[in-house]
């Protein structure tokens, strides 16, 4: 990262850890909406 400032390489860094925690955030909604309920029709 030549040419970088400290500044740039923290903001850089910031945007790349919120990145991949949506990312983690989406796919573990993506598992979590995928289940399937079964319901007993008779009631009990």
């Amino acid at each position: 990262m030549a040419g970088r400032n400290a500044t740039q390489n923290r903001r850089i860094t910031s945007r790349a850890i919120i990145s991949a925690l949506a990312l983690m955030a989406l796919a573990f909604c993506g598992m979590a909406a995928a289940e399937q309920f079964y319901v007993n029709e008779g009631g009990w």
